[in-house]
């Protein structure tokens, strides 16, 4: 599914390094977003998202439903304001310019491209990967009293677009929560840059979407952190 700052490109090689960290314990992401990571894992796993909406949708596709192959651009936009539910996480998203939540409705001007009807394919799948999946929707702070998890987290990316979905987001308090999540937990963050008391432990090449000033791709090392105090 199209998702702002979502880890498709990578998800296979992270969910490796991951794996191995892992050992036996419940691996938990807070963050929980399109999922791509998510579904590369196996075992005892908990996917968490503030989104409310976000989270029935992914709760609905566990159960089976399948989103509409089309959505009109009113359709959409009525969606914006409507009580949250898996039809409105679904639009906000895939038929998203950019897959931020509802940036403007996605098309291309120069074919008759559906952007709906193009995330059946990623939704098909997630569904058998989201078999024994315990699917909860909870602001992140409420996972700080939990022990022995690997915590996978993958924030909002302090200085990029903002999500647009759940407000304003402390990027000091999240570091904070990680110290002290991480007494009991083995707990992983993905990010550009992190604060000094936290270390790369895994680091891969990739690119995003935005265009650079000579028209190719913007490059970029997605790195792994850890707090590791002095």
């Amino acid at each position: 599914m199209r998702y702002l700052g979502g880890k498709s490109r990578i998800a296979k090689p992270l969910a490796e390094f991951l794996t191995h960290v892992r050992g036996d314990r419940p691996y938990l992401e807070p963050f929980m977003g399109a999922g791509h990571v998510l579904f590369e894992m196996n075992g005892e796993r908990i996917g968490s998202d503030a989104n409310l909406a976000l989270m029935r949708m992914w709760q609905a596709i566990q159960a089976g439903w399948m989103p509409p192959e089309c959505i009109s651009e009113q359709e959409y936009i009525n969606l914006k304001t409507c009580c949250p539910c898996a039809l409105q996480a679904y639009a906000a998203f895939q038929g998203s310019f950019g897959g931020k939540w509802f940036a403007g409705y996605a098309r291309d001007p120069s074919s008759d491209r559906n952007y709906i009807k193009n995330g059946h394919r990623s939704i098909r799948y997630a569904m058998p990967r989201l078999v024994g999946v315990r699917l909860t929707s909870q602001d992140y702070r409420a996972w700080v009293g939990i022990n022995g998890f690997l915590v996978y987290c993958d924030p909002p990316y302090e200085n990029t677009t903002a999500y647009g979905a759940t407000g304003d987001f402390s990027h000091s308090e999240f570091w904070a929560w990680v110290r002290k999540l991480s007494q009991h937990n083995t707990v992983l963050v993905s990010s550009y840059h992190a604060p000094v008391d936290f270390s790369p432990v895994w680091q891969i090449e990739t690119h995003t979407d935005l265009q650079t000033k000579s028209g190719g791709k913007s490059n970029r090392t997605e790195k792994l952190f850890q707090y590791q105090p002095y």
